[in-house]
């Protein structure tokens, strides 16, 4: 036995391992006569094409030629069995290694499958204390490549077909000849033994052999002429630009890499294009707001390899937004009109949203007097945001309406929307006599059908009417911005296109007035601007809350009224009735467990119930012409209210009633509400009926912590200017101001004292 160190040789193990010696190991001089072809035997010329490039140096090999590693090519694309076009195999001229194999490993048989077989042999050959066939291959470092391995069955079989090329000549300056008799492989037999080929033997074919058996090792590489194709692509959005980053690929015995290719897909993969790669890895000349797919390839001087597997989509930046601003109330309202998808910044300090979405209404026809269809419409408030968080906002064009003859259709309208992180909120486009639907909200009208209303600017705007069929030969073009159909004729003359659509968001100005969306989705929750009464045969409170538990029922005639005072400073939009008109819930609306917020007033002389349940004996607020008092299961304020009609906020569970920001009663025997709720819909006679005024009605699943139901009041009061107004018109205090005195206390300091607010929740210091 003797120890062979080919460090000096420019080849080693990674390990040091003994290696049996068979006969006389030479110095191994890479390239020399009778090892293969030398890459210096090629001709050169000024313009080196990929036929002019030797094997050794990236180009295309035969069998017996000298392979990038220093071994010799005994396996081409063209040997039978070879499972690529572009996969070669050389095997390390090295003829005095030889050792035992390891206890089991993989059946693999088939030519490529060596190098897993003896990566998943070693290890399991880890534990083995004696050196092994496996991890003498797997562990050697020859001519500064490391990735040899132990061939599989058809790979010794191939190597033992092609042995003659590794005769030494006359004078041995050559170890690449098959000195041992029998030569391991790295594929097993059924019953566990390794394969092994007697080399010395006349037509030998692969046999089971005993794992000890001190066999032949010789080491071989795998290797293409063309680059491997790049991993991990992964791309970052930019501007009409993605940067892209993979994993470049190993050498794998080709040539250097001398630049990348890239072919870019829109359409999820269906079609690929070359894309336009620059420098710093960034593809240009893409589309705002579109979504792309990339596959890289590696270019070497014998050309392109294969492309790499696509990358995860990623949508390109879009332009910012440039919508108009107002200021209405305690609100910032943006509106969103350009027919284009933007960004839009979510400014500093800004939690929570309102919106509404509106998609472009359907064009009218002609000849047949199909008017088209309002859009859609979603309304949702209190969506929780982060500060500087992109919003992707899209407004739908309308559709066309139908040319003066049958060349052209009508067209349905395009939807808009908001793309909030992975969450879409769409306004969907009219179509054809048929209003469009809305992820959360209202549908638009049918041809000739009212739309629906909202109040952000704090005045009613109509969107998503339906169109009309014109009297005359002039069909109507719905406005821009609205949603609206298109208008139709009877004739031959072009109908009217759709009103593009629109989006709107609403957000607190000062950051304390905000909705506090920390606190989760509330179950369902009724904002007077939402209630719908455009078309009175469809009716309904629409829940904002994105929960859609939309009031079921719409007795007699609630309207919208807008207005000032009665205990508000601020403007107030409420839904509004009489005696005989009624808001009546899902019976769901109001859980076992909950915690209910509403904002309400007596407007006339009928004064029972407004906030209360159909069936049960169960009311919040109002009752008898008492003002701040509750019923569930036992009157909570036992010296009854107060009479006025000022606004009420009201904070309710089950076992719990505050009235404007006062804790009135708690009760342990608090029972569990039977609905469904209403607003002025309570069984019991006209003598629980009220004249009333309701701004909004929230709802949570589960009960708040006083802190939370104490911050649930403050935004109310600062939202609609509530100041909690007795029956003597004295501020009991929601948000009482700091009434701060002071004094002189000497020429340099001034002693301050004041009466801290009713309401100190987060508050840390005074400045």
């Amino acid at each position: 036995m003797k120890i062979l160190d080919y460090t000096s040789q420019r080849s080693s193990l990674r390990q040091p391992v003994a290696l049996v010696a068979f006969g006389i190991v030479a110095a191994m001089a890479i390239g020399l006569a009778g090892c293969g072809s030398s890459s210096d035997s090629r001709q050169r010329n000024s313009e080196i094409t990929p036929a002019d490039i030797a094997c050794a140096d990236g180009g295309a090999c035969v069998i017996g030629d000298t392979g990038p590693g220093g071994g010799i090519v005994f396996i081409t694309p063209q040997t039978e069995g070879n499972p690529g076009t572009d996969y070669y195999l050389e095997a390390a001229p090295l003829n005095g290694l030889a050792a035992e194999n390891c206890a089991k490993g993989n059946k693999e048989t088939e030519i490529g499958t060596g190098k897993n077989n003896t990566t998943t042999a070693s290890q399991s050959c880890q534990s083995q204390e004696e050196l092994n066939a496996i991890t003498m291959a797997n562990d050697l470092v020859f001519n500064g490549l490391d990735d040899w391995f132990l061939p599989s069955q058809d790979e010794l079989v191939a190597l033992y077909t092609n042995k003659n090329l590794f005769v030494c000549p006359a004078n041995g300056l050559c170890s690449s000849n098959f000195t041992a008799e029998n030569y391991w492989s790295s594929t097993f037999a059924d019953g566990g033994q390794p394969l092994a080929l007697n080399f010395a033997a006349a037509n030998s074919q692969p046999v089971a052999a005993d794992r000890a058996s001190n066999f032949g090792v010789r080491p071989v590489r795998a290797f293409s002429t063309l680059p491997a194709a790049p991993t991990d692509v992964v791309g970052t959005s930019g501007t009409k630009s993605v940067a892209l980053n993979w994993t470049e690929p190993l050498p794998n015995g080709s040539s250097a890499i001398t630049s990348y290719k890239v072919l870019q897909s829109s359409n999820g993969g269906s079609t690929w294009i070359p894309g336009v790669l620059g420098a710093d890895k960034v593809v240009t000349g893409l589309k705002d707001g579109t979504s792309y797919s990339f596959k890289v390839a590696a270019v070497n001087k014998m050309g392109t390899g294969e492309y790499s597997e696509p990358s995860k989509q990623v949508r390109t930046e879009l332009a910012p937004c440039a919508p108009s601003s107002a200021e209405v109330g305690t609100n910032t309202v943006l509106t969103f009109s350009a027919e284009e998808s933007c960004t839009w910044i979510v400014p500093a300090g800004v939690t929570s949203i309102d919106t509404l979405i509106v998609g472009g209404g359907a064009g009218g026809s002609n000849q047949g007097g199909t008017a088209g269809g309002g859009a859609g419409g979603s309304m949702l408030n209190g969506i929780a945001v982060e500060p500087g968080a992109k919003i992707v906002t899209t407004v739908g064009q309308g559709g066309v309406g139908a040319t003066s003859g049958p060349d052209v259709a009508a067209a349905n309208g395009f939807d808009s929307s908001l793309l909030i992180g992975e969450t879409a909120i769409v306004g969907n486009g009219g179509q054809a006599a048929k209003g469009g639907s809305a992820t959360h909200g209202f549908a638009g009208g049918d041809a000739g059908k009212a739309g629906y209303s909202n109040y952000f600017s704090g005045q009613k705007i109509v969107y998503g009417a339906g169109g009309i069929v014109a009297t005359d030969t002039t069909a109507a073009t719905a406005a821009t911005s609205t949603g609206n159909g298109g208008g139709a004729v009877a004739d031959n003359t072009a109908g009217g296109a759709g009103g593009s659509g629109v989006v709107v968001i609403r957000y607190a100005t000062d950051p304390l007035n905000a909705f506090p969306a920390s606190f989760g989705t509330p179950f369902a929750r009724y904002v007077a601007g939402d209630y719908q009464s455009e078309d009175a045969t469809r009716s309904t409170w629409v829940d904002s809350s994105g929960s859609d538990r939309h009031a079921v029922r719409v007795a007699g005639s609630p309207k919208i009224e807008v207005g000032t005072g009665n205990g508000a400073t601020g403007n107030i939009v409420a839904v509004a009735g009489g005696a005989d008109d009624a808001v009546i819930f899902p019976s769901e609306v109001l859980p076992q467990k909950y915690t209910l917020f509403h904002v309400s007033r007596y407007t006339g002389k009928n004064q029972g119930r407004i906030v209360a349940g159909r069936t049960g004996d169960w009311y919040s607020g109002f009752d008898n012409g008492q003002v701040g008092v509750a019923k569930h299961n036992s009157v909570m304020k036992d010296n009854g209210g107060e009479s006025h009609s000022n606004w009420l906020l009201s904070a309710d569970q089950s076992a719990v009633y505050r009235a404007n920001g006062v804790q009135v009663s708690t009760k342990t025997n608090g029972m569990s509400f039977s609905g469904p709720l209403t607003v002025n819909g309570s069984n019991g006679g006209p003598q629980r009926a009220s004249d009333w005024q309701v701004a909004e009605v929230l709802v949570y699943e589960g009960e708040l912590t006083l802190a939370q139901i104490q911050q649930m009041e403050n935004y109310f009061a600062r939202t609609y200017g509530l100041q909690g107004k007795n029956a003597a018109g004295v501020n009991v205090g929601i948000l009482s101001t700091k009434a701060i005195q002071a004094r002189q206390k000497d020429e340099k300091s001034i002693d301050l004292t004041w009466k801290a607010p009713t309401d100190t929740t987060n508050l840390d210091d005074y400045v």
